[in-house]
């Protein structure tokens, strides 16, 4: 569903109380809520968002920024290892790389490098002879601009309502803060719809690789 739509579907739940309000506040709360819920995702489970991207090093080095998705957007990397390699004294394929503080880098098992700014060196010539790493990260949501109305949102169904909810809930607030009349009920309503809306998004986010697993071997698709 497109921003646009979510804002809508917003403004509907709170009836007319919602009619002066700007749709772009609406749809800035979306966006925010949306990045909320993809960090909340990846401290729950970071395989539900996880991501894997190669990236080429150059003498021992490379510069993450240029990632897609952008690692600036990344909850936290969880691992970075050898993807290629082709020296003859090389770590092997799937190595584990130790990312270790500038201050101590002869903590961790070899191979070692540093992460600065996103930027990643290898610890002596420790990476010499690999040609790219593979980094898994879990990413967040992009931020929603004004002009982003007609984009379709990143978040999954069914939980998509759960940007509607707190989209009119957060309307609500703004009448409150303003004075206005809100109505209450409608408030206690939408509160108690997001709670359980957001229980059940966890459970199924903390549950999602075992969901995965049990769907391939009830196929055939596991041993």
């Amino acid at each position: 569903m497109i921003y646009d739509a979510l804002v809508n579907l917003a403004l509907a739940r709170v009836r007319d109380a919602g009619r002066n309000i700007p749709r772009a506040l609406v749809l800035r709360r979306i966006g925010l809520m949306q990045a909320t819920l993809f960090a909340r995702a990846a401290t729950w489970n970071p395989e539900y968002y996880g991501v894997c991207v190669t990236a080429g090093l150059a003498s021992g080095a490379v510069d993450l920024n240029g990632l897609a998705p952008p690692l600036n957007q990344a909850a936290g990397i969880q691992r970075i290892e050898v993807a290629t390699a082709s020296g003859p004294t090389a770590p092997a394929v799937g190595t584990r790389v130790s990312i270790v503080p500038l201050a101590s880098p002869d903590s961790g098992l070899p191979p070692r490098a540093t992460l600065r700014d996103n930027v990643l060196r290898q610890v002596g010539t420790e990476l010499a002879g690999v040609d790219a790493v593979r980094v898994y990260y879990a990413r967040l949501s992009n931020p929603v601009q004004p002009e982003d109305g007609a984009l379709e949102a990143e978040m999954r169904e069914p939980w998509q309502e759960l940007l509607v909810l707190d989209g009119a809930l957060y309307v609500l607030d703004l009448l409150a803060a303003e004075g206005r009349p809100q109505p209450e009920a409608l408030g206690k309503m939408l509160a108690g719809e997001m709670a359980t809306l957001l229980a059940a998004y966890e459970a199924h986010v903390r549950s999602y690789v075992q969901d995965v697993e049990d769907r391939f071997r009830r196929s055939g698709g596991g041993g």
